[in-house]
């Protein structure tokens, strides 16, 4: 039961290009120009004369964000890793997708809504169960 032809022929090729991947960088590249703080520059009256690009790399680290600036060439040599990240980020996608699929389309679902209490085992006490004030012992 569970997966069909079509569903094997789709892991295999996400897993195929799974094995194409080569190191990856997760987070995200951003490249920006910027106006310094010398309000006699250029940058300030000539919209076309910020200065940059600048090319900077963030990514999360535990709870904490990480900035890194990027040299023109660390970013053309690395760009290849930042793409790459990416793509394996849309072939799990894929891959949750497919599983996904698989279960929903599995026939043996549970069909009947059943109380909470019966379907984590635990029944309620009869006390728990009274609409009244509780009397004291």
């Amino acid at each position: 039961m569970g997966t069909t032809k079509d569903n094997e022929r789709a892991l295999e090729r996400i897993e195929a290009d799974l094995s194409k991947i080569g190191y990856a960088l997760p987070g995200t590249l951003s490249v920006q120009a910027y106006r310094c703080g010398k309000t006699n520059c250029r940058c300030h009256t000539d919209p076309g004369a910020l200065h940059g690009p600048y090319a900077y790399w963030t990514r999360k680290v535990g709870r904490v964000t990480k900035s890194r600036a990027l040299t023109a060439e660390q970013l053309a040599e690395y760009q290849g890793w930042f793409d790459n990240a990416r793509r394996l980020k849309a072939l799990v996608q894929e891959l949750y997708d497919l599983a996904v699929s698989i279960l929903d389309e599995d026939p043996r679902r549970l069909r009947s809504r059943r109380p909470e209490n019966e379907l984590s085992g635990h029944a309620k006490r009869p006390a728990e169960q009274s609409s009244g004030p509780r009397q004291p012992a």
